[in-house]
């Protein structure tokens, strides 16, 4: 928490608004990519059982709701729904682009605005402060250090931010579909990741 507070102070007030955005942005992806990954499960339960066409009460609405565009055999049905997933999966990797361009666009552009406020700051220094000043530091904190906070803090903590909210909400699905098999998975990958972390750690 200490260093996202670090962090922000780079940042002014519209720049922290946008951020959040962006945010929010990747909470909205994470959610459409959970479902399409959700969306899988009933398209192969309807291959593998046409009959819950019949059984199934959402299946059974969106069969009837289906029927009124020329849909009126459960095979032509399974293409359809088929498309629609399809549709949808094309619906969240466009989402996914729009919103991975425009985190890096904003990290970018943060190299070049947050140069811009050191560099005014040091020109706003009198002129007795540059005397006792090396050249060299100013201009390795102006070109390179502001690259590190970029490249090192700003950028990964997007990554942490969207790959947790992913991580999070799959995990949530996968809890509701089969709990004990979550379960196991979970402690088979933790424990291969605790071995391979202690192995490497030093």
């Amino acid at each position: 928490m200490k260093n996202i507070k670090k962090l922000l102070y780079f940042l002014t007030p519209t720049e922290q608004k946008r951020a959040g955005i962006l945010i929010l942005m990747t909470f909205v992806m994470a959610l459409i990519d959970t479902l399409g990954v959700a969306s899988i499960f009933p398209f192969m339960a309807v291959i593998t059982n046409p009959n819950l066409i019949e059984t199934n009460f959402l299946l059974k609405n969106l069969f009837q709701l289906s029927s009124k565009i020329g849909v009126n055999t459960s095979e032509e049905f399974t293409y359809f729904f088929g498309f629609l997933i399809f549709i949808f999966l094309i619906f969240s990797l466009s989402f996914k682009g729009i919103t991975t361009y425009l985190q890096v666009q904003f990290v970018s552009m943060r190299g070049h605005t947050i140069s811009k406020r050191v560099l005014e700051t040091y020109i706003n220094q009198p002129y007795s402060w540059f005397l006792n000043q090396n050249s060299a530091t100013i201009a390795k904190t102006i070109l390179s250090e502001v690259g590190l906070i970029i490249q090192q803090a700003l950028l990964p903590f997007f990554y942490l931010v969207t790959h947790s909210i992913l991580a999070l909400l799959l995990i949530i699905l996968l809890l509701l579909v089969d709990v004990k098999l979550t379960l196991i998975l979970a402690a088979v990958i933790g424990g291969i990741y605790f071995l391979i972390f202690t192995f490497f750690k030093k």
